[in-house]
């Protein structure tokens, strides 16, 4: 029975990888195969390019006589101009062409996918939904791979190594990391790119760090170890329901901004990084070339950097692959209860909730659940084809 698992995984696995390839593609330069927005026009001289740019964020020609016919590309006269593939609106709303089903035609429009409530057109807004998605548990994968892979990898490598401090330190310290973790949050809620903001935090946190060295002088000292601050981290967040964590952030915050989600989900998926990078980590410290290099006189952290993240990351791999998988059904889950993005802002599980009024049109629950249910299977069975692929190595 295993055998025929294997055989049955092994062959989907070149399917899957060039299915998820071909999404990625298709996400990616989306905007350039559907949409109402030239690739690049030429008006009065002045070369643009609507889609990978903010016409209306400085003055221009272009973006003046935008204003004055609605911002409809369609009514003013270029030079040169390159339409998308399919010049179809996505986020346009027409009520006179709503709940039109796969295969339908209205206005001179085909849609092969039907329409929604609103009129928009399935097929682009699929798409245009799994961009979102993806972007939003990519960036998700990432900020809790820079949050729970590099402190807990270095933390581990030094995992016998004893530390003390005062207690008065150890309090100030607490408060300081949880006033960090608050500050990140009203940061990235506020304007994530606002360099006056982030001077501020560091300054504040460089004087906290001197206070904190000054205090460590006084009274007693409480012997600790950093790994065992990494259990005890991994061990709180596996204790808290991870819904529960996710709603208490969001509508504590009521952030509806994808950095802002992406954010919240990075700090359900750092502890589950962080104990698994734990974990390798003290398995590769006893190979004999690491021992080696220590011998040699090699420093801790080019040790860490040229030989122990490296097999560390491969570990990971196939655990990237599930984490994927349950961001894209997370993500998908929180848009569907109506507290992720805005309402305006299109992704496939808004797509599912706003049909849940009208169960005849089945179709604008099969398709945004399909390409939920296929991607997520995708990145499983990747994952679960590369975990196999390991131990056959290790065998």
């Amino acid at each position: 029975m295993r055998n025929r698992k294997s055989e049955f995984i092994n062959a989907l696995r070149k399917p899957l990888s060039l299915s998820l390839m071909l999404l990625f593609f298709l996400t990616l330069f989306v905007r350039f195969l559907i949409g109402t927005e030239p690739l690049v026009v030429v008006y009065k001289n002045q070369i643009y390019f609507p889609v990978i740019e903010d016409i209306y964020s400085r003055t221009s020609p272009l973006a003046q006589d935008l204003l004055n016919v609605q911002k409809d590309f369609s009514k003013l006269e270029y030079s040169t101009v390159l339409w998308p593939l399919f010049y179809k609106s996505v986020e346009e709303i027409d009520l006179g062409r709503a709940h039109l089903s796969p295969m339908s035609s209205s206005g001179g429009s085909f849609f092969l996918l039907g329409t929604d409530e609103l009129g928009r057109d399935m097929l682009g807004a699929c798409f245009y939904g799994l961009q979102s998605s993806l972007w939003i548990c990519c960036m998700a994968l990432i900020i809790g791979l820079l949050l729970g892979f590099i402190p807990s990898s270095m933390v581990s490598y030094h995992a016998y190594k004893v530390h003390s401090i005062s207690k008065a330190g150890l309090w100030f310290g607490l408060i300081l990391i949880a006033m960090t973790i608050w500050i990140l949050l009203v940061i990235s809620q506020l304007n994530f790119m606002n360099w006056e903001l982030w001077s501020l935090f560091l300054i504040g946190f460089i004087l906290s760090m001197f206070i904190l060295r000054r205090l460590n002088k006084i009274g007693n000292k409480v012997s600790f170890s950093f790994d065992f601050i990494t259990l005890l981290y991994i061990n709180i967040f596996k204790a808290i329901p991870s819904i529960i964590f996710i709603f208490l952030l969001i509508q504590t915050y009521q952030t509806n901004q994808p950095i802002g989600i992406s954010f919240v989900l990075a700090l359900l998926t750092a502890p589950v990084i962080a104990k698994y990078s734990r974990a390798s980590v003290i398995k590769h410290s006893a190979d004999a070339d690491l021992v080696s290099a220590q011998s040699l006189g090699l420093t801790h952290f080019d040790i860490l950097r040229r030989h122990l993240w490296p097999r560390v990351f491969l570990d990971l791999v196939p655990l990237l692959s599930y984490l994927m998988s349950s961001l894209i059904i997370t993500e998908s889950s929180l848009a569907y209860l109506g507290i992720g993005l805005k309402p305006e802002q299109i992704s496939l599980g808004s797509l599912i909730s706003s049909s849940r009024n009208y169960p005849a049109d089945w179709w604008a629950t099969l398709f945004p659940g399909l390409i939920i249910f296929w991607i997520s299977l995708s990145f499983y069975l990747l994952g679960w084809s590369r975990t196999k692929r390991s131990f056959e190595e290790i065998a």
